[in-house]
């Protein structure tokens, strides 16, 4: 997960997060200044008070870790790695990334983003650019600046170990793929992969369909009657074969998408063979591919595209090929994601080394620094917050003495288990240990953080649990009696002239009428023929009248909706009148009302009454549970919560 390595409008879909001006540390010349990486501060620093207690770089690292997963984390953590290599690589060269250099990629990513970003194709100027760039992602103008520090250092390297005529020497010879040659062939194969063909049958297949070339029949007919590349012939319509013969084989039959040299999966064998011919309609002699036997016969050839339309490209494989040497290289023990103590226990606030990249040792707080940068501005913020709402919780917990015991955790170990053994995922004969070894078998993950996670989840459980009490319930339910009032289920054709459409003596005339409509036919139908004919009657209304379109198409039915949630009425989104209309007509009843900006012509489908405080516990607990951490936070925000100033946003 090296973000490094691709360049083109990665700069701007690219996730990152605002960097804090105090993370840098810019060292003034006579005439730049040099920008040193973000990454790394050398110590942990707070991020955020909660109850008074600080929360750390490490401590947020240990959060997402626990969040995404080691298997994701782990991505995030190889880009650490290569920051590293990149910053020990400058040093070794005495090589640093000066402003001009941040520029410099600034204006590529612009360059970048307006040729290949529909969103900023508008942003001409730089001013536009950066302005986007904040209201998408938030950057503020020097954080985006700083964030591309990691492109600059990669374009210094490449420029002082592949000067720019090195770099375009070595693409013109072909050492990048856009500075080769690409052929447009057609062929015909008798397969002998996958056991098609025995090797005898294929040469005679393949020495009958060169011999009818020879005495010259049209490529396409032999193509089509012999080659066995059923994918690469003309697919238009049914035919015994699955495909239509055009009338007078017109078209070119086995045609191949653009073979490139070191790419061609046919091998390199086709390229050579293709080289070989002179002009477009010759055909090659047969040759052999680990797919079987070949003719092929040129259609065209490409040159290679220029150096300067692709010099940002070329960059970016230098790039590529110097990181992935230079982390082969310098890496010595950095894959430890597994088996680590710190991820197994939360907010511990303890800094603590998770790898070392040659003679430098890579901390916690720099992982959690770049889980943070590797977010956008408001989405690494918002990380922080759910930090800070799960450690009000973990404060609850503590507060409550409330622990998880050995018995609780092996008891709920033991019922995930069942679980995945009842979903077949596992053999019913799996123990315990066995599931947890194979759920970490290929992972970056152990079974001993595994156990770890589900304790702290449990914990979190029981902290979510004690703030649902019977007391949080009720006052809960006293404080939100909308979400337990009356549930309609209503059908209605909405006539407006809310927005000039019409006059409102047109509109209510317009709904007079149609009530009339409904109520001559409900008069009309005998109460045991009542049902489907109504039914349809109101959607012929609601399709002939309706100024609603979601409901409209359903025969008029609205959502479901309960009644005096807000001061504007309820979910229905018509109002308090409405409301109280549909309550005043009963189950099974139609009637008119105003609505704002029109009036409705309504049908009652379907009456719950208000919910008691007995029947509503569960339905509060849960909203308990889920609000709790949130809530919690909220509760103690007298007791020093905040984010801290210098937190990037």
């Amino acid at each position: 997960m090296n973000r490094f390595a691709g360049r083109s409008c990665a700069h701007t879909l690219v996730v990152a997060a605002v960097v804090a001006l105090t993370w840098l540390t810019p060292i003034a010349t006579a005439e730049d200044v040099e920008v040193r990486d973000v990454y790394s501060v050398g110590k942990d620093e707070p991020v955020a008070y909660v109850g008074g207690e600080p929360l750390f770089w490490s401590d947020f690292a240990r959060f997402m870790v626990r969040r995404m997963g080691a298997n994701i984390a782990h991505g995030h953590f190889d880009q650490l790695i290569y920051t590293a290599v990149l910053r020990q690589q400058l040093a070794a060269r005495g090589l640093k990334v000066h402003q001009s250099d941040i520029d410099a990629e600034l204006s590529r990513a612009h360059t970048n983003s307006v040729a290949g970003d529909p969103r900023m194709r508008s942003a001409v100027e730089m001013e536009d650019f950066l302005n986007r760039i904040k209201a998408q992602l938030g950057h503020s103008r020097e954080s985006y600046k700083c964030f591309n520090w990691g492109f600059a250092a990669q374009s210094v390297l490449v420029d002082a170990i592949y000067p720019e005529a090195e770099r375009r020497r070595l693409y013109e010879s072909g050492e990048h793929q856009s500075g080769r040659r690409r052929y447009m062939a057609s062929h015909i194969l008798a397969q002998t992969v996958g056991g098609k063909r025995s090797p005898e049958e294929a040469r005679q297949r393949i020495e009958a369909a060169a011999a009818r070339l020879a005495a010259g029949e049209d490529w396409n007919r032999v193509a089509w009657e012999t080659s066995d590349d059923f994918s690469s012939l003309s697919k238009n319509a049914a035919n015994p074969r699955g495909f239509d013969v055009p009338e007078g084989l017109s078209f070119v039959s086995g045609v191949l998408t653009e073979l490139v040299p070191g790419q061609c999966p046919y091998g390199e064998k086709m390229i050579e063979e293709l080289a070989s011919l002179d002009q477009p309609g010759e055909v090659t002699s047969i040759f052999e591919s680990p797919f079987g036997l070949h003719i092929a016969m040129l259609i065209s050839v490409k040159p290679p595209t220029p150096y300067e339309e692709n010099a940002s490209r070329m960059l970016g494989f230098l790039s590529g090929q110097l990181m992935a040497r230079w982390k082969a290289i310098s890496i010595q023990d950095s894959y430890i994601l597994m088996d680590r103590d710190w991820v197994l226990e939360p907010y511990h606030h303890q800094d603590l080394p998770v790898a070392r990249v040659g003679d430098e040792e890579l901390m916690l707080s720099d992982f959690g620094r770049l889980m943070y940068l590797n977010n956008s501005p408001r989405d690494g913020g918002g990380l922080v917050r759910l930090m800070m709402e799960e450690y009000a919780l973990v404060l609850a917990a503590r507060e409550r003495s409330l622990i998880v015991s050995d018995e609780q955790l092996e008891a709920a170990l033991e019922a995930d288990l069942q679980k995945s053994i009842a979903e077949g995922m596992v053999s019913a004969s799996c123990t315990v240990p066995e599931w947890l070894a194979q759920r970490s078998s290929g992972s970056y993950s152990c079974p001993r953080q595994l156990r770890s996670q589900k304790r702290f989840d449990l914990y979190m459980e029981l902290a979510r649990d004690a703030l649902s009490d019977e007391e949080a319930i009720a006052t809960y339910y006293r404080a939100h009696p909308g979400e337990f009032s009356d549930k309609f289920r209503t059908r209605s054709v909405r006539v407006v002239y809310f927005g000039g459409k019409r006059s409102v003596e047109e509109a209510r005339q317009i709904a007079e009428d149609v009530y009339t409509r409904l109520t001559r036919a409900r008069e009309a139908l005998d109460a045991s023929r009542r049902g489907k004919e109504d039914e349809d009657y109101f959607a012929i209304l609601a399709e002939q009248w309706s100024d609603h379109p979601p409901t409209r198409s359903r025969g008029g039915v609205d959502n479901p909706w309960r009644r005096g949630v807000d001061q504007r009425g309820g979910t229905s989104g018509m109002g308090y009148e409405f409301e109280e209309a549909v309550a005043a007509a009963g189950l099974g009843s139609a009637g008119v009302a105003t609505i704002p900006g029109g009036f409705a012509i309504f049908e009652v489908l379907d009456h719950e009454p208000p919910q008691t405080l007995e029947d509503s516990v569960d339905l509060i607990r849960k909203q308990l549970r889920t609000r709790a951490g949130a809530s919690e936070l909220q509760w103690r925000k007298g007791q020093a919560v905040e984010l801290l100033l210098g937190l990037p946003r």
